[in-house]
């Protein structure tokens, strides 16, 4: 099977958060395109994304099958959530 990739990556404002967004993958090939996502401020989202669409944030990326039948993509991830900004800078972003 292909490996899936990232085809879109959405930015949503949390509208009782001011200052945080949504960071979220779309994945190709899959029947639950939409991944694990997180909160970030609206500082380091931009960076996020750059480095969610050059694909060195999720690693290992592969198609699995949920209990109802449904493809998912189930990955690692090399950013620490908690600390994202330095996770970031360590990959260059």
């Amino acid at each position: 099977m292909k490996t899936p990739t990232i085809i879109d990556v959405t930015v949503t404002p949390e509208p009782n958060r001011p200052g945080l967004v949504g960071v979220r993958p779309f994945w190709s090939g899959v029947d639950q395109p939409a991944g694990v996502g997180w909160l970030c401020s609206e500082k380091i989202a931009p960076r996020l994304v750059r480095a969610l669409r050059a694909g060195v944030v999720c690693t290992n990326p592969t198609v699995a099958t949920s209990v109802h039948g449904h493809t998912y993509v189930e990955c690692g991830y090399a950013v620490d959530r908690r600390h994202l900004n330095a996770s970031l800078k360590r990959l260059g972003f």
